[in-house]
């Protein structure tokens, strides 16, 4: 045995079953068990020098000696219930951090398990209502006056006063979810959504011997009116309009347990009781939601009077929403046996930026101006504005677990969302004609713009699995 300082400054020769007292590994023994001489070694050569207060350590431990485990290398969790000693509120032990963690001056324990979830969506979002844009007149005998004119008896709306994109887009949903502690009480979640693109076409055609027009009203007369597309010996052409929408979104949070319940209850099927598990969480965050609208209008008509002009006309409205605000919540999740109900409930606050570009231009014999049919020098350019909005959202998913670590789903969720420009209800049907190009002074400064919001909101089933580690 060697014990306290060495004499004269000395190394001890360290022997078979000798104990080093210091400040390394006070009492421990360095090995047991017979030394081997030799090309392979199983402990300390016979006068192996050791220094004082320096522990022993290679990577891994010595015959019949206990591996060393302390917060640098992982192990159990340390006296105040952490996993590297700075501080823990888990008491019952914490997840190996071995080969997890930076030295000397911080450890970081990184996530070692959480749940990644997809879902199928078949959402339905909310339809948006066109003005008639589109008109046609039956019968023989109409005039050019009364052709296409709305409240004529004779005139049928062909395309508008209708609602379209009222199908369902398919999409998908990724949500990720991070324990960043080893009890599961604190989680970081990020979620993202995409649909599909919606989309509605309209197409007609004139030769001439049947009447085609879009309607509008004369604020210089104060009445209907319409601008003829194909009429007998007066024109014929065509008309095309496409309109598009589509939507994305998604956020993070913390989430924060509250409160979980664990005992045994009745299965829904058989008589026997099964474990029940439960937990409620708080969660704040971000959330992000981006809706993009338009609706383009192409015009191509051909004169077949004096001076037999070619018109080439084009309408465009494009709208963006941008939504960005704070989060907040609840998650409640119960399972019994192989079952599991997840409820979800929360509501973002924030701006909702509205963005619409109004565009239009009218090209004679090849030679282009500004201005088209419901899109005027009165109305053309970039409006935008923010407004305060409210943004809740619900949903529920119905699990089945297939195996420890993985779970199918089926669910149900709405979001409601405030203050929406939609394309369609900045369109105004007033227009003063003098405007058409190439224009000629008169009248009043008409077609409008106004900001004309409304609210917008997107539900539907959704079906998907959720993988834990």
């Amino acid at each position: 045995m060697v014990s306290g300082p060495y004499a004269e400054g000395m190394p001890p020769i360290i022997h078979e079953g000798e104990v080093i007292e210091g400040d390394g590994m006070p009492g421990e023994p360095i090995f047991s068990g017979p030394v081997t001489y030799g090309p392979m070694m199983t402990g300390p050569m016979d006068g192996q020098i050791l220094f004082e207060g320096e522990p022993v350590f290679d990577g891994g431990s010595y015959p019949g000696e206990e591996a060393y485990a302390g917060p640098e290398f992982g192990g159990e969790a340390m006296a105040d219930g952490s996993c590297d000693g700075m501080g823990g509120a888990c008491k019952a032990g914490c997840r190996n951090c071995r080969g997890r963690s930076w030295r000397p001056c911080l450890t970081i324990c990184l996530p070692e398990d959480g749940w990644v979830n997809f879902d199928y969506l078949g959402w339905f979002p909310l339809s948006t209502t066109l003005p008639p844009l589109v008109t046609t007149s039956v019968g023989s005998g109409v005039s050019a006056n009364d052709a296409g004119v709305l409240g004529r008896p004779a005139t049928r709306i062909l395309y508008g006063g209708q609602d379209v994109l009222d199908d369902s887009p398919s999409g998908g949903r990724l949500q990720v979810g991070l324990w960043l502690d080893p009890c599961h009480r604190w989680s970081l979640v990020g979620d993202y959504f995409e649909l599909n693109s919606q989309s509605d076409s309209f197409n007609a055609t004139s030769d001439g011997s049947s009447i085609l027009a879009r309607p509008f009203f004369n604020v210089l007369i104060g009445a209907e009116d319409a601008q003829l597309i194909g009429y007998p010996q007066l024109a014929n052409g065509e008309i095309s309009i496409d309109v598009e929408s589509s939507l994305v979104g998604g956020g993070f949070s913390i989430r924060r347990q509250t409160n979980s319940f664990s005992g045994k209850g009745w299965t829904l099927v058989g008589d026997h009781r099964q474990p029940v598990v439960s937990r409620a969480d708080f969660l704040m965050g971000y959330r992000y939601l981006q809706l993009d609208e338009s609706i383009m209008i192409n015009e191509k008509l051909n004169e077949l009077a004096a001076p037999r002009a070619r018109y080439e006309i084009t309408d465009s409205f494009e709208a963006i929403n941008q939504f960005n605000g704070w989060d907040l919540g609840f998650t409640y999740r119960r399972d019994r046996g192989a079952w599991s109900l997840d409820i979800l409930g929360k509501m973002a606050l924030g701006v909702t930026h509205q963005e619409i570009e109004i565009a239009g231009t009218t090209a004679v014999n090849g030679v282009a101006s500004g201005g088209g049919v419901l899109a005027q020098t009165s109305n053309i350019g970039t409006h935008s504005r923010d407004t305060f909005t409210v943004l809740p959202e619900l949903g529920m998913n119905l699990g089945y677990g297939l195996t420890d670590h993985l779970r199918v789903k089926a669910g149900y969720t709405l979001i409601f969302w405030s203050n929406v420009l939609r394309p369609a209800d900045q369109i105004d049907l007033d227009v003063n004609p003098n405007l058409f190009p190439p224009a000629i002074p008169g009248g009043a400064a008409r077609p409008d713009f106004v900001f004309r919001d409304s609210d917008f909101w997107v539900q539907g089933m959704n079906f998907g699995g959720e993988f834990t580690w």
